[in-house]
């Protein structure tokens, strides 16, 4: 039988009260942190659906990736003659570092460069080539429906498109890690295939290369993706509310939980200091009412973890999200603390850590 909404609203609601149960006081107190408009430097627009971020530390640029999600699946849905676009976007953290209503974001790519549209998802930055790698959720037609058929596309320190490779339908994450790029798929199927593991809670989601060989199979819901070395990936387990360390170098792969959060990982990120950082959703339900209905405020968290000790450090919690409704994911640059959601406009800054 389905649930009227206010019955799934109430259901949410107590599920995540009870999750808040012994939380610790978060190193960033709501009121350390502000809400900041981005805008489009060419556009002039506000920015909604900054569902990734990666850090430039050496030319001090903060990369976002956006669009608005339940706009496009909308589109999709009714059969719209155009599926709304987003955009990939650099700000410079030095003007995120005074406080500020608002700051520019400046487009990385065309849109007119990317056939399909541009809809850019997780994405990693290489440091050390300057490559930006992304995952763009572009959609095509297949007679008069849309059809979802994404692309790793590889953007070059001078702007230009390096790449375009189709991948699984459920490509979710990327990372890019020396000579190898690894991307997580956070289902075995997509459409009512990919509803049906939620359902039945089939682990189907996997970890591959950029070849599509499995690295790591039987995950719950692989999302973002990150990695110290060469030897161990960790990937955060949505649906496990963990992370999973991904041996890669060994054979085979050896995959184990590295640590319960509590709850469910989005986004992973690291701090200079080589610390996980991890946007977490408290209640899957409560995401998903919105996500998928736009009812209610989804709570937002964040969960730094010492990936030599499994420590974890709670460094902001939005219970109620009244300030940032789920956060997809959190990067720190110096003392400050950046937010995104796959919902909300703009970014959410934090500072002043306690």
């Amino acid at each position: 039988m389905l649930l009227r909404a206010p019955v799934l609203l109430a259901s949410a609601a107590l599920l995540a009260a009870c999750d808040r149960a012994g939380v610790e006081t978060p190193a960033f107190l709501l009121d350390q942190c502000e809400r900041v408009a981005l805008i489009d430097s060419s556009a002039g627009t506000a920015i909604v659906g900054a569902e990734d971020l990666d850090i430039d530390r050496i030319g001090g640029r903060l990369f976002v990736s956006a669009y608005d999600r339940r706009a496009a699946e909308k589109a999709v849905h009714d059969g719209a003659d155009e599926v709304p676009e987003g955009g990939l976007y650099a700000v410079k953290i030095a003007d995120i570092a005074t406080p500020s209503p608002s700051v520019a974001a400046h487009p990385l790519v065309d849109r007119n460069q990317v056939a399909g549209g541009l809809r850019p998802h997780g994405i990693s930055y290489d440091q050390a080539s300057g490559d930006l790698f992304f995952i763009n959720r572009r959609y095509v037609r297949d007679g008069s429906r849309w059809r979802l058929a994404p692309q790793i596309v590889t953007l070059s320190p001078s702007g230009d498109l390096k790449k375009a490779a189709e991948v699984h339908c459920a490509a979710n994450d990327i990372l890019a890690l020396g000579e190898r790029t690894f991307i997580t798929l956070d289902h075995a199927g997509c459409g009512w295939r990919g509803g049906a593991e939620d359902l039945f809670g089939w682990k189907g989601a996997r970890l591959v290369d950029e070849n599509g060989d499995v690295i790591a199979r039987n995950l719950n819901f692989a999302n973002g993706v990150a990695a110290l070395s060469s030897d161990v990936i960790f990937v955060a387990g949505t649906r496990e509310r963990a992370l999973y360390s991904i041996g890669v170098t060994s054979s085979p792969p050896r995959v184990e939980v590295a640590t319960r959060l509590g709850a469910a990982p989005d986004n992973l990120t690291l701090s200079g200091d080589g610390r996980i950082i991890a946007a977490a959703h408290p209640s899957l339900l409560a995401i998903g009412l919105q996500r998928r209905l736009g009812a209610g405020r989804s709570p937002s968290r964040v969960i730094e973890i010492d990936p030599a000790t499994g420590g974890l450090r709670l460094l902001f919690d939005d219970p109620n999200g009244t300030l940032i409704a789920a956060a997809t994911v959190a990067v720190v640059a110096d003392d400050i603390l950046i937010l995104g959601s796959v919902v909300d406009p703009g970014l959410v800054i934090c500072r002043g850590a306690s």
